[in-house]
């Protein structure tokens, strides 16, 4: 006897709604009584909508157990009333599966979403706009300085077409390496809206912090699945005075967005409810067309980069083949050669290959080759060569890239700093001197291309390349702080003598002043004879310890 049969249907769909979804799939498979129970629209609908804290996470593959949600109508605090287009006859099973297969195929749809900049609450100066977030350059956008922390901003973008599904929201804060202390001015905090106008937005994620460093932080919207043409970014709190005039900005390199243009979504039932939605919140894609006219209309408008994206799947496969026998000069000349190289490089899929092959010593020879193509390694590209050289302890070529003249290095390679930081934490544990000493070189030059002058100093101050900072370019605006460089010299090699040596060049070399001279003294304990100058008794001690010190710099990088 199936005692479900006794039971109304009601409390028998109160009870599957504690199932995920998966195993509603196969409950469906046990009997007729069952499917018909578990197609009711419902059970599904609450699966696309769940609000469960244990659905939170990161829109990714490995999160199986944290389903994307969907999130229709206006979002209230925690809560999101369902819009006329949610209550109406949709295939819930239908639009869970859909979202199921998304989430497992993410990679193949999610595209850089934003066209262009709309507005900022403020800007500084007439060449610190919002279009300059939108390259990756030396440029930058800037806000107004304040006398407080508290003064928000806020930036706004156009998405590339009418409906878009945005998944993450990416910010890159400057870092000003020309002003004292090379401060970062990121914002403390972010919170990040979508709507269909300028003005009008229907979600509103959480507060989210935002670290003060001058890298890309990723925030996600995804799991939850929310569309909308406009995007704007709160920007809460500041972090950083600007030194020349001691007042609070928030400056971003560079934004980002991505996501699903609907154009590319070919998941009709999923794309109409989608379309549906955003009609329901004001926008016109429809113009009393019949959905799939709309749909069609938005993936011609997006046919060129469906195309590209189809090429460099394909394009991926044989390099992949290529790659993965060994054959890493023709695998670069293959990727050099062909017109879908760039978006091939670009591939998530192209740098997993690049790590799973890892280790090899031959493996430098793939960005040998690629560099003599005439193509410049990417940032991912270069910091895969430098993970690549970690590994293997092979830095001829990276020395050799970074060793050459200027014009030539940048057309080699990209460097930043996250590339230099990588070869120094290498490095640290390095026992061999002589390569470490390369590493460090290595480092200090990618620093220098970076224009990371800080982190290029501590190089130099590891070196013991006191003569080099003396020369240091007049052009640059950089403020050096001799006094914290002379203490990290003395603690960072535990010697004296190393330290005066590095006194007596400043005082020789540059005009720092009776003042600082005094304390260079004091932190070496200077002994100065009856009408002697702090600086010729610096001088004087210097001399008479240089022995000592030569000692100390030959011992440093010995085997």
């Amino acid at each position: 006897m199936d005692h479900f049969e006794i039971l109304p249907a009601e409390l028998i769909q109160n009870i599957l709604r504690y199932l995920p979804g998966r195993d509603l799939l196969r409950v469906s498979c046990v009997s007729r009584n069952f499917r018909s129970v578990i197609n009711y629209a419902e059970l599904f609908r609450d699966l696309c909508q769940r609000t469960s804290r244990d659905d939170t996470g990161e829109w990714t593959i490995e999160c199986r157990r944290r389903p994307p949600r969907l999130r229709l109508g206006k979002q209230h605090g925690k809560e999101f009333c369902s819009s006329p287009s949610a209550e109406s006859d949709v295939n819930w099973k239908q639009i869970w599966t859909d979202l199921v297969n998304l989430q497992s195929k993410h990679r193949d749809y999610v595209y850089p979403l934003i066209d262009r900049g709309v507005y900022a609450s403020t800007t500084d100066r007439e060449d610190q706009i919002l279009a300059n977030t939108l390259h990756n350059g030396s440029s930058f956008w800037s806000s107004i300085g304040t006398t407080t922390t508290t003064p928000p901003e806020c930036v706004a973008y156009k998405l590339v077409q009418p409906v878009c599904v945005v998944t993450a929201v990416e910010i890159f804060p400057f870092k000003a390496v020309s002003h004292h202390g090379l401060p970062t001015y990121g914002p403390q905090r972010v919170r990040i809206s979508v709507g269909f106008s300028e003005h009008a937005w229907h979600y509103v994620s959480d507060i989210m912090v935002c670290g003060n460093i001058s890298e890309a932080q990723v925030f996600n919207i995804a799991p939850d699945i929310v569309v909308g043409s406009h995007i704007k970014i709160e920007l809460l709190g500041r972090r950083s005075i600007q030194p020349a005039d001691g007042l609070y900005y928030i400056v971003l390199k560079q934004v980002k967005a991505y996501g699903i243009p609907l154009g590319v979504l070919d998941m009709p039932v999923l794309a109409e409810l989608l379309l549906k939605e955003a009609t329901s919140f004001g926008c016109n894609v429809l113009q009393d067309k019949a959905p799939e006219i709309a749909l069609q209309q938005l993936e011609s408008g997006f046919s060129d980069s469906l195309e590209a994206r189809t090429e460099g799947k394909a394009m991926l496969v044989r390099f992949a083949a290529i790659f993965k026998r060994g054959d890493y000069i023709n695998a670069a000349q293959y990727t050099g050669r062909s017109s879908a190289g760039p978006l091939l490089r670009d591939m998530v899929e192209y740098f997993e290959i690049l790590e799973a092959e890892a280790g090899d010593p031959t493996h430098l020879q793939y960005y040998r080759s690629l560099s003599e193509t005439g193509i410049r390694l990417n940032e991912n590209e270069s910091l895969a060569l430098v993970r690549e050289s970690n590994r293997t302890r092979d830095y001829r070529l990276l020395s050799q890239y970074t060793s050459q003249d200027d014009v030539r290095v940048t057309q080699n390679i990209s460097c930043t700093e996250r590339m230099g930081d990588l070869i120094v934490e290498s490095a640290r544990s390095e026992r061999d001197g002589p390569v470490r000493k390369e590493m460090y070189l290595a480092a200090m030059r990618v620093y220098y291309h970076a224009t990371t002058w800080d982190k290029m100093i501590d190089m130099l101050l590891e070196l013991c390349y006191f003569g080099v900072i003396m020369n240091f370019p007049n052009g640059i605006q950089y403020q050096f702080n001799w006094p914290s460089m002379l203490a990290q010299v003395v603690e960072r090699h535990n010697s004296r003598a190393l330290g005066l040596q590095f006194a007596g060049i400043i005082v020789q070399h540059r005009r720092v002043g009776d003042e600082v001279h005094r304390t260079l003294g004091m932190q070496l304990s200077v002994k100065r004879r009856p009408h002697e100058s702090w600086g010729k008794a610096i001088v004087r001690e210097c001399v008479e310890t240089r022995s000592a010190a030569n000692d100390v710099i030959e011992s440093l990088f010995k085997n």
